[in-house]
């Protein structure tokens, strides 16, 4: 099970994953990487789904694929080959059985100047599902632009609003948030702003308390515990890029 939280607001790009790898719900590894940066894009990529591709650990793969793609200079380019590579793989049923899923966030140039972009890479016909219901599959990877620049721009900048995708255990995330962010505009309401500073970084705190929330919740439920503890993080802003765990 997998929780991978990407943000887009006009402070920056903020991602978050958790560190299982889990196969028919048992955690094989409590200390997977599942959210790396790619350093010659100055963006991040993460991972949610089927925990191994062709015998490989996904995050050993996708750091492969990284080492393996640094003359690629446009984020787009980058989603576009691992869609390309993960569909090579499909026509020979490696991966065809199971979903999978990247996030890839960075910024793009528009007229000269640079601004976020959100790619989703993945092999499903609808993502956002009602609890307990299964993925359909496609037969196929597609690289989908779901918040581009110019959305960027349009919804974000100019409306003053936030982009967030979630993917992975999140039939409990988004119960949980619905009532959340209702408590939270009330304490808007008398004066109480949460969280208390517009930075990139406090979103990515405010982030980081709602997965640890989600963590602990499912911790002391009767769900079964299949997300790792540690969770790492990465900011992403026009002039540098950070990471980190917590």
């Amino acid at each position: 099970m997998t929780l991978i939280l990407t943000e887009l607001s006009t402070h920056g790009i903020a991602m978050l994953a958790d560190s299982a790898i889990t196969e028919n719900d048992e955690i094989i590894d409590r200390e997977a990487n599942k959210l790396q940066i790619i350093p010659n894009l100055n963006a991040g990529i993460s991972i949610w789904g089927r925990g191994r591709i062709n015998g490989i650990s996904t995050d050993d793969w996708i750091a492969d694929f990284i080492d393996n793609s640094s003359s690629i200079s446009k984020l787009g380019d980058f989603g576009k080959k691992l869609s390309e590579k993960l569909n090579s793989l499909m026509t020979t049923g490696i991966i065809k059985e199971l979903p999978l899923g990247f996030h890839l966030a960075g910024y793009e140039m528009v007229d000269g100047s640079s601004y976020p972009s959100f790619y989703h890479i993945h092999n499903v016909k609808e993502l956002n599902l009602k609890p307990l219901e299964k993925y359909e599959m496609n037969s196929y990877f597609g690289c989908y632009n779901d918040c581009s620049t110019s959305q960027y721009i349009g919804e974000i900048v100019k409306k003053d609003k936030i982009y967030i995708t979630r993917n992975g255990a999140i039939s409990i995330y988004v119960y949980l948030m619905n009532h959340f962010y209702q408590f939270v505009s009330e304490m808007n309401s008398i004066k109480v702003k949460v969280p208390k500073t517009s930075t990139l970084d406090s979103r990515k705190d405010f982030m980081i308390f709602q997965m640890e929330t989600i963590i602990n919740l499912i911790e002391i439920s009767s769900l079964k515990n299949c997300i790792g503890k540690t969770i790492k993080w990465v900011k992403i802003s026009r002039n540098e890029i950070k990471q980190g765990e917590k």
